[in-house]
């Protein structure tokens, strides 16, 4: 009885093992979808033809890099902690 009681401990720590690095392989993959999605909106907005024409869309422009800087920041940020 105790060999069979050792036994299903012994499966049943293997069973949540398991599904404790499958459940951190899918945010894992997650993670890396919603970094892969940032990536596209950035480069999207970072490609465009205006250079401003006038000081408020000048201002408009430089508003719109420092908040691609910042976000960018975030993004190294949110890359480095999947690598821990």
């Amino acid at each position: 009885m105790r060999q069979q009681w050792k036994e299903l401990e012994d499966t049943t720590t293997e069973k949540g093992d398991r599904l404790y690095d499958a459940n951190r392989h899918v945010l894992y993959e997650q993670s890396v979808d919603d970094i892969d999605g940032w990536i596209k909106d950035i480069e999207s907005q970072i490609v465009t033809e205006d250079v401003g024409h006038d000081l408020t869309t000048v201002n408009l422009l430089v508003q719109k890099q420092n908040i691609l800087e910042v976000s960018h920041c975030f993004g190294v940020t949110l890359g480095l902690s999947l690598l821990i």
